[in-house]
C-alpha cells in the first residue's frame, strides 16, 4: 500500500498547474482499495496418515469476496512419499481453510517440512508461504547392550 503522501512529489511555488497535478495524485492515492493484509498458519503435525488443515484470512473483513489459491510445493519432505500433493482455491470475504493430507510411512526419519503457496488474486495479487512441518511418529529402534542401550 502507498504512503498517503508518496509521490506526490515536491510542492514548487503556488502556480495553479502544479496544484492540481498534485491533488490529482492525492486524489489517485486515496481512491485506490487497500490492500487487505493476508495472513496463514505455519503447522506442525505427526506423521500419523491424516490431513492437517491451514486457515488462512484476511485482517480486516474485505468489502468484496477475495479468491485465494494455494499449492503445495516441495521441501525436505517430497510429494506422493510424506504428503499428497495439493492445489485449489477458495472464495472467501475473512476466514477460509485447505486440508493437506499427510501420508504415514514405516521409516524413522528426522522431522521434514513441505510449503504452501498461496495466492490472493485480485489487482493487486498477494502471495504467502506457509510451511508445514511434518514429526516422524517412527521410534528409532533399540536394542539392549550390558549396561546401557545404544541405537541400532
Amino acid at each position: 500500500m502507498q504512503a498517503l503522501g508518496a509521490g506526490l512529489g515536491r510542492h514548487r511555488g503556488t502556480g495553479a498547474q502544479g496544484g492540481r497535478a498534485r491533488r490529482r495524485r492525492l486524489l489517485a492515492v486515496l481512491a485506490a482499495p487497500p490492500e487487505p493484509l493476508f495472513l496463514a498458519d505455519s503447522v506442525v503435525v505427526r506423521e500419523s496418515g491424516i490431513s492437517t488443515t491451514i486457515y488462512f484470512g484476511f485482517r480486516d473483513r474485505t468489502a468484496d469476496l477475495m479468491t485465494v489459491s494455494w499449492s503445495t510445493e516441495n521441501g525436505t519432505a517430497i510429494a506422493g512419499q510424506d504428503f499428497q500433493a495439493s492445489l485449489g482455491h477458495q472464495t472467501v470475504d475473512l476466514i477460509g481453510e485447505a486440508r493437506f493430507p499427510i501420508l504415514r510411512d514405516n521409516v524413522a526419519e528426522d522431522p521434514e517440512f513441505f510449503y504452501v503457496n498461496f495466492l490472493v488474486e485480485g489487482p493487486n495479487p498477494i502471495t504467502y508461504r506457509s510451511m508445514v512441518t511434518i514429526i516422524d511418529d517412527e521410534r528409532l529402534p533399540r536394542v539392549s547392550i550390558e549396561h546401557g542401550d545404544a541405537v541400532e
